[in-house]
């Protein structure tokens, strides 16, 4: 699986090629550098001399790249690519139907990127050197396992958390099913799910031995306002969860 790291300002780069690198299989990543602010808000550095209308010093910016992978001892040979405008164009144009994991801040250059196909990693304002704890989302789904698998063999030194919003996912799941039933108007029903989802859920935890939180919350919001509380470095969940994208402080892995 490719990985591309996609950065929209200078001063992303060591962060977001940091990034990139640990999770680059073999090693092996593709970068591209998209500027989509007006160009008298770009650094000195990186305007050319006699600046024109959709012009930037590609060389400059592509210099400032190589030294911080030169930085991060990163000693390969990659491809770097340098456009104005239109991030969620190039990265399609890139990578067009190939599977890969595209490492990139969440802003609203990116923020589209939900509804691809691809893996993204979204990172936000508040930077971890490491992820020593991580939440996973769970949705009690083959899906599940996916993720926790993946957790489990890139994050062997971190503290991993299984977490379950029955209220959300009964919400989600009943009003795909039926927007006119109200589960709280039967309460013994009500009950009865949640006694079925908790025992699948503690099943789950206890067969990947990892601890599991089963939350009952009553609003959308509680899973995240569970995982902003606790200080999780990272929060990874699947594509039918990017709604709480928005309310999460962590890095944010998509999957």
């Amino acid at each position: 699986m490719k990985t591309l790291a996609v950065i929209n300002s200078v001063q992303d780069i060591q962060e977001i090629l940091k990034k990139a690198l640990f999770f680059a299989q073999n090693g092996d990543i593709e970068i591209l550098f998209v500027h989509e602010e007006k160009l008298f808000e770009l650094p000195d550095l990186f305007k050319p001399k006699f600046m024109k209308d959709e012009q930037i010093d590609a060389k400059k910016i592509k210099d400032e790249i190589k030294k911080a992978l030169k930085e991060l001892k990163y000693q390969k040979e990659c491809a770097i690519f340098v456009y104005i405008n239109d991030t969620v164009s190039h990265i399609e144009t890139l990578l067009k139907e190939n599977e890969a994991l595209i490492v990139a801040k969440y802003n609203r250059y990116t923020q589209k990127l939900t509804e691809s196909s691809y893996n993204l990693l979204y990172l936000k304002d508040a930077p971890k050197n490491e992820y020593k704890n991580i939440a996973i989302v769970t949705n009690l789904t083959p899906k599940d396992s996916q993720l926790i698998d993946f957790a489990k063999l890139k994050f062997k030194d971190s503290n991993l958390i299984l977490l379950y919003d029955y209220i959300y996912m009964i919400d989600m799941n009943l009003i795909a099913v039926d927007p006119l039933i109200d589960i709280d108007a039967d309460p013994y029903l009500d009950q009865e799910l949640k006694e079925t989802s908790k025992n699948r859920f503690d099943a789950l935890a206890e067969g990947e031995n990892l601890r599991g939180v089963f939350l009952e919350g009553v609003d959308k919001e509680n899973i995240a306002d569970f995982i902003n509380e606790n200080s999780y470095d990272l929060t990874i969940i699947e594509k039918i969860d990017t709604q709480l994208l928005e309310d999460l402080k962590s890095d944010v892995l998509i999957m």
